[in-house]
């Protein structure tokens, strides 16, 4: 409920007073906007109440907003328009008819409150990729989530301009071309509440287009010159691909140096296994590899494998 009207003085003769009254709804989905029109009436120089006086609805700018003549409240229903409106009523005195008086109540309904909040992704050049799955995440209508039901998306610009990063204004992703050039960009948007186009929210999403990060991480491995085997497993194990453990198909491995040289000593390229042959010289073998981003092969990273064989049986 909000504002109520006040009477500007306490009528002491006789006599019906009925003072104007102002409330408001939270939102479209309705509620109580005056408690009791009465708490400001008065009769003979008393407070009205319904035990003195009859309450009437004289007109309604909207017929879901109503007086209900038994308790004195005045009731938004659930879909009114935002907007403000007038309801006039009447009291009259119970005990002869022929005293009336009449006073506005002022009703507003403000629209749903709508939010955009800011969003942030990451995309490589080396592929057409999404960005941000929909910038609707984070943003609301009503306390509500915000869907592509209930709000309009439009772009409002990209900055700096650019035809790789592109806004689908149907679910709200963000997506970038394979090819576009490094740097972050600003894509501002605005959602509108579709059954109110008025109400509009502004965010922001930033993409930055970049590299993805490859990282490859040293290893220390172990084993017997005399038997040989596996000696690890995999050297991926370890490594980082996007802030992520390295998945298969997402890099290329390839051996860079072996010191000191052995023929003993393998990498398989395709597990990443390191593997010793039987009677392989006994010492300490340091294992170059360098893995590579699969969709832009420029982009890289190389670490080693510390490797101690010695001439013990496992």
């Amino acid at each position: 409920m909000g504002w109520r009207g006040a009477f500007l003085f306490r009528p002491t003769g006789p006599g019906v007073f009925a003072y104007d009254d102002r409330g408001d709804v939270a939102s479209p989905s309705g509620g109580t906007a005056v408690a009791n029109v009465l708490d400001n009436d008065w009769i003979h120089g008393a407070p009205a109440t319904l035990l003195a006086v009859s309450l009437h609805t004289m007109s309604s700018q909207d017929p879901h907003i109503a007086l209900d003549p038994a308790s004195g409240a005045v009731t938004v229903a659930a879909g009114v328009s935002p907007g403000t409106y007038s309801l006039v009523y009447a009291i009259c005195d119970l005990a002869d008819t022929t005293r009336c008086a009449s006073a506005v109540v002022t009703v507003k309904v403000p629209p749903y409150l709508i939010a955009a909040g800011n969003d942030a992704g990451t995309a490589s050049p080396s592929v057409t990729s999404t960005a941000i799955a929909s910038v609707l995440a984070n943003d609301a209508l009503g306390g509500a989530p915000a869907t592509a039901a209930s709000v309009a998306m439009s772009l409002v610009s990209i900055s700096p301009a650019t035809t790789g990063v592109t806004f689908n204004t149907a679910d709200g992703s963000v997506r970038v071309s394979a090819g576009t050039a490094l740097g972050t960009y600003a894509i501002v948007y605005r959602i509108c509440e579709i059954a109110n186009p008025g109400n509009c929210a502004q965010a922001t999403a930033s993409v930055t287009v970049a590299p993805y990060l490859v990282d490859a991480v040293n290893d220390v491995a172990s084993g017997s010159s005399k038997t040989g085997g596996t000696i690890l497993a995999s050297v991926l194990t370890n490594d980082m691909f996007n802030g992520g453990a390295v998945q298969s198909g997402q890099v290329t491995l390839s051996l860079v140096s072996i010191t000191p040289a052995s023929s003993g000593i393998t990498l398989d390229t395709a597990s990443g296994a390191v593997r010793v042959a039987p009677k392989t010289d006994s010492g300490n073998y340091s294992l170059a590899y360098r893995i590579c981003d699969a969709t832009d092969p420029a982009n890289c990273d190389t670490a080693t494998v510390a490797i101690n064989l010695s001439g013990r049986s496992p």
